[in-house]
């Protein structure tokens, strides 16, 4: 059951990330409230579908099973996506874009970053389909904890460079960029 913990910590720390960067406070703590909601009732539905296909009718609810958590994964990886792009935008829009040069390097390691963890997820999903349940029990672990260490990096990555002094682009540099 410690995947429970793993798929509800996962989009908070996500969540974490992107409410730093919000402005309107409330609107981060709605986001982070919806997404306990939104992954508790799916964590709480393919619990009971778990729990069921072991004692009630097995064979119905272990077919619904292979059904309903594989659309789990797509909902995280949605999730994932979803967060993730925003995140992305602010920086790029809101920092980059108004020449504030530091946020480039994580701007473009949130893209590298970004694509490591979608790939996790998407490794996930796939190892699911693989007829074989050991590859997926060895898969899941693996890449939740590759993406803690993504989000820890990114974490410390966004706390030296907000540490550092800001470099302003000048105005003639940036019309020349854009």
């Amino acid at each position: 059951m410690l995947w429970i913990l793993q798929t509800q910590l996962a989009p908070q720390i996500l969540a974490n990330r992107l409410g730093l960067l919000l402005v309107d406070k409330k609107r981060a703590k709605m986001m982070k409230f919806g997404l306990l909601v939104i992954v508790g009732v799916i964590n709480i539905s393919v619990t009971c579908i778990y729990i069921a296909g072991y004692s009630i009718n097995p064979k119905y609810f272990t077919h619904l099973h292979k059904i309903w958590d594989p659309i789990d994964k797509v909902v995280d990886l949605l999730i994932d996506i979803s967060l993730n792009t925003v995140f992305l935008r602010i920086i790029q829009h809101e920092f980059v874009a108004d020449g504030l040069q530091k946020y480039r390097l994580l701007f473009y390691c949130g893209v590298l970053f970004v694509l490591i963890s979608l790939c996790m997820d998407i490794l996930m999903i796939v190892m699911m389909t693989v007829q074989e349940p050991y590859l997926y029990a060895m898969t899941h672990p693996m890449a939740y904890t590759m993406k803690l260490i993504i989000e820890m990096t990114m974490a410390d990555l966004i706390s030296s460079i907000a540490k550092r002094p800001h470099q302003m682009q000048e105005f003639s540099e940036q019309i020349c960029v854009s």
